[in-house]
């Protein structure tokens, strides 16, 4: 799924993903996005209406230090979140 979310993400829409990989635990029911940057937190509307993602699950952790500008946790929930229906338009078959 983190796959088909990166080629959404940026073949579609340009945005740059730079890593992907499991969250530190499998115990998150929802799925969540994390805004780290203050300047790209511009793109929030942007990327919440392309994911669909609640808007209860998201959050604005600024912290200039890090690597990252924003984090995408996907949860439980993954497959019930509104946009589950347009990333799976860009899976591959073998």
């Amino acid at each position: 799924m983190l796959r088909l979310i990166k080629a959404l993400l940026t073949a579609k829409n340009g945005f740059d993903v730079v890593d992907f990989k499991n969250a530190n635990n499998f115990d998150y029911k929802n799925t969540e996005l994390i805004f780290h940057k203050r300047d790209y937190s511009i793109y929030s509307n942007e990327i919440i209406d392309l994911l669909k993602i609640n808007p209860e699950f998201i959050s604005y952790n600024y912290n200039e230090n890090t690597y990252y500008q924003i984090t995408l946790i996907l949860g439980e929930d993954y497959n019930k979140i509104n946009s589950y229906e347009l990333v799976s338009m860009f899976y591959e078959p073998f």
